[in-house]
């Protein structure tokens, strides 16, 4: 009988060990890596023209107030710069003219997409300039911060 018990408690055994054996876990994982690149997208949407038109020579400022909108499409922070290059004016004119003209954009900087930025645009110590035409160039260049 002892025998008996010992040999049903050997078979409980296997079967138990058989039966683990078919249901154990064997996990596995996989690592999934990527990265995703910057975008910037600078664009004029409105005033790529600013007419001040004909100024007082008496008065010494001149405002353009949202004279240009400008829109950002981006994914990151960004920053909106500004250079201004003279294209046209009276041979004699004291001192540095694109000095004169002050540009500001609002908001400057800013993150991901942006419409509506707003420029703009005052002429300074006009009334120190000769007469004639001018014209100046400026160029909005927007970078990654």
């Amino acid at each position: 009988m002892k025998r008996f018990y010992f040999v049903s408690a050997l078979l409980v055994a296997g079967l138990v060990l058989i039966a683990s054996a078919s249901f154990a876990d064997n996990d596995e994982s996989s690592e999934v890596v990527f990265s995703v690149g910057q975008y910037l997208d600078l664009t004029i949407t409105e005033g790529e023209v600013v007419d001040f038109g004909q100024l007082d020579p008496t008065q010494p400022n001149a405002s353009v107030k949202d004279g240009t909108t400008l829109a950002v499409e981006s994914n990151t922070q960004w920053e909106i710069g500004v250079s201004k290059a003279v294209t046209e004016s009276p041979a004699d004119v004291p001192g540095s003219l694109t000095d004169r003209l002050d540009v500001n954009v609002a908001p400057p900087q800013g993150a991901r997409d942006k419409d509506g930025i707003k420029v703009d645009y005052t002429l300074n110590e006009i009334d120190t300039l000769p007469a004639g035409d001018y014209a100046m160039e400026v160029t909005f260049t927007a970078s990654t911060r």
